[in-house]
């Protein structure tokens, strides 16, 4: 499953787009992205920042390189996660 995430909005054709993927996605527009940032500052009592660098040291722990043609290739990744997120899961869909 993949995620894109904007500060703005998605056009119609980008929304329809979507459904003839073959490749699950979620489109996160500003609004959205907004409203989650709110609730994880709320739920975990951490300010904007602390999430944020809470995150990012998160991703610099556990980045790793794949080639673009490796991502998509069922037999690398599966539908189960190898390595565990610092914070609480959430599924973000759309509304």
């Amino acid at each position: 499953m993949g995620v894109y995430v904007t500060t703005s909005v998605f056009s119609e054709p980008a929304q329809l787009e979507l459904t003839e993927d073959k490749y699950p996605l979620v489109l996160i527009n500003g609004k959205r992205l907004a409203r989650e940032l709110e609730q994880a500052t709320v739920d975990e009592g951490l300010t904007v920042r602390e999430l944020i660098d809470r995150e990012t040291a998160w991703y610099q722990a556990n980045e790793r390189p794949y080639a673009p043609n490796r991502i998509l290739d069922d037999s690398v990744f599966s539908s189960h996660a190898d390595i565990e997120p610092s914070g609480p899961v959430r599924v973000v869909g759309m509304p």
